[in-house]
């Protein structure tokens, strides 16, 4: 059960902070206990870093892939196996913003474009097939003053032997005069050939901001969006309600999720507390199944521990290099090492390769991914 809520909580995480785990090869590992992932739920709702609508990655900075932020990385590319061959290449402008990103596994193809309040992506095939199969897309992510997003669009052309697919999709999000976020709006068409109707897909998200909690609420909202009168019956359209308790500090620490059906009735209930520096020190659900974290002195978790009812604590210490980058977790009162890496370094302070091990029916693998860094 409490992997469960474990789940939930990372759910709420990748809702509320930044995610880019799809891109290939960042320099973040799902294994790996960073300290934002515990944290995350202290941002609260940031339109920048918010995932659930599946937007590219738009701010992909030197952190993302581990580089350090005082040498500007103009070239990198990522060989993922041991035959010498390029997958992945990234271009990056001198301010630490991604201008170009090939994936050869994929024949993917993005370049960037920033503008003063408008970031423009277009991806395109680095090969068009004989058969005429090929996909391109353009997204254009709007901002207001304050750097957030405020809308989102998203253009996508499939050419296949069927004939042509195409999607197109928007994003709004809606702000008060005190910067509270009050609403999202999401809405795509899809028309795909041999189909006479078109597949559509809304959903508007009320957020109700009182002092002490935030009620999130989800409509359908299919062709246009939902009007207010349409709110007043619960049961109409209702799809999803959420409430976010806040603490004096005004962050989150209790999460209530309902049953889609119900208003009522509490699927998942979970408190979270924190430590004097404001980070998660543990959460714990209404039947007292929990998770605690430790801190080492650079405040990346070093330790995590889970009980519930029904089992014994469980103990797992994390342990980084002398770069402070995680090499392996280790169960309290086991030798055995959980996924051990082992990373080598550049003369500038960026790794270069990765290796760690895995063993497939008595036969140990070996993964070797090697980046090759250029500088302005």
């Amino acid at each position: 059960m409490l992997k469960i809520y474990t789940a939930i909580f990372c759910l709420l995480f990748f809702k509320l902070s930044a995610q880019t785990y799809f891109t290939p090869q960042l320099d973040k590992n799902s294994d790996v206990p960073l300290a934002e992932y515990e944290l995350g739920i202290a941002t609260y709702f940031n339109t920048n870093v918010e995932n659930e609508y599946k937007r590219q990655e738009y701010y992909l900075t030197f952190d993302d892939f581990g580089l350090r932020k005082d040498k500007p990385v103009k070239e990198l590319t990522i060989d993922t196996n041991t035959d010498g061959t390029i997958e992945y290449y990234y271009q990056f402008n001198q301010d630490g913003t991604i201008a170009l990103f090939k994936n050869y596994v994929d024949n993917d193809n993005r370049s960037y474009e920033y503008f003063e309040n408008l970031i423009v992506i277009k991806q395109e095939p680095l090969v068009k097939y004989k058969d005429g199969l090929f996909t391109t897309s353009i997204d254009s992510v709007f901002f207001d003053h304050n750097r957030r997003i405020v809308k989102e669009l998203c253009s996508f052309v499939f050419h296949g032997t069927g004939g042509v697919d195409t999607f197109r999709k928007v994003v709004e999000y809606q702000f008060s005069k005190s910067n509270q976020l009050e609403k999202k709006y999401y809405y795509s068409v899809r028309k795909r050939p041999g189909y006479s109707k078109d597949f559509i897909d809304g959903k508007e998200i009320f957020y109700e901001n009182y002092k002490d909690s935030i009620v999130e609420k989800g409509y359908y909202a299919k062709e246009q969006k939902t009007e207010l009168k349409d709110r007043a019956d619960e049961k109409k359209g209702l799809i999803s309600k959420s409430v976010y308790y806040l603490n004096n500090s005004n962050i989150v620490e209790r999460v209530k999720v309902f049953y889609s059906n119900s208003s009522s009735d509490v699927k998942y209930d979970f408190t979270i507390n924190y430590d004097k520096l404001g980070r998660v020190a543990n959460y714990q659900d209404r039947d007292k199944e929990s998770c605690s974290f430790g801190y080492d002195k650079n405040d990346k978790i070093n330790q995590i521990k889970r009980k519930n009812k029904k089992e014994p604590e469980v103990v797992i210490n994390y342990i980084y290099d002398n770069n402070g980058r995680f090499i392996y977790s280790q169960k309290k009162g086991e030798e055995e090492k959980i996924n051990p890496r082992h990373f080598t370094y550049e003369k500038f302070g960026n790794w270069e390769t990765e290796t760690w091990d895995t063993v497939i029916k008595g036969v140990k693998l070996t993964t070797l991914i090697t980046r090759k860094i250029s500088y302005y």
